[in-house]
């Protein structure tokens, strides 16, 4: 999950599995990202994509959760609720 400050929440997998090309770095809207992950994803591969886009987006910062797996809202949505707004107010 990448979310921006500027409201911006998309899934990272749509690009990484080739459907969209991924922006430029130039074409990257302005502000900060948060990449949210769990380490225990068996759909999405921790490796090709959550590590792959922190280096493709810029200032972007990879948040990983231990154990999370493919449904990080439903397993771990206590943390999610309070990592959301703590970043868009940071």
């Amino acid at each position: 999950m990448i979310c921006s400050r500027r409201t911006r929440v998309s899934s990272f997998s749509a690009a990484s599995h080739g459907h969209r090309p991924p922006a430029s770095r130039s074409e990257q809207p302005a502000g900060e990202r948060s990449i949210i992950h769990g380490d225990d994803d068996q759909i999405v591969p921790i490796g090709p994509s959550a590590h792959a886009s922190s280096k493709l987006v810029k200032r972007a910062t990879l948040k990983i959760y231990p154990g999370g797996s493919h449904r990080l809202a439903d397993t771990h949505k206590d943390q999610l609720n309070a990592d959301l707004p703590a970043f868009l107010k940071s």
